[in-house]
């Protein structure tokens, strides 16, 4: 079973700091994934479609900001679920808005507030890696 973690954020200083978290706790726990890095949602669909989403040999998580330019994050991981049905594992939306905390929590979808994020994404992490099958 191949892991991939899809980073989703149009703050390209945040991507890069979310992907060192991540790639640190994948070190320190001894596991493997691929990460990839979107600047849109735009663009976290069209690698969706590259990486295989009929590949029933994937598990995804999905670490998106809230808040970006055309379609949201919360948006965005409605489509990925549709597209990746089952093997779609973990969804975590991050946001600077607590505001955003109840639009998470009707989508079904964990919710992290920033700056501070790092707390969410280990949570995030070891419920996915837990998961997969």
């Amino acid at each position: 079973m191949r892991s991939i973690i899809l980073l989703v954020d149009d703050d390209a200083l945040l991507l890069r700091t979310t992907a060192r978290s991540v790639r640190g706790f994948i070190k320190r726990s001894g596991r493997s994934a691929s990460i990839l890095e979107a600047a849109s949602s735009a663009e976290a669909l069209e690698i969706m479609q590259k990486y295989g989403s009929s590949d029933s040999n994937q598990q995804w998580c999905v670490i998106s900001d809230f808040d970006m330019p055309g379609m949201n994050g919360a948006a965005l991981l409605d489509v990925l679920d549709v597209e990746l049905k089952e093997r779609l594992l973990v969804r975590l939306i991050v946001s600077g808005r607590e505001e955003n905390r109840a639009k998470a929590i009707r989508c079904k979808v964990a919710f992290a507030v920033k700056p501070d994020i790092s707390k969410g994404i280990e949570q995030a992490l070891r419920l996915f890696f837990s998961s997969i099958r």
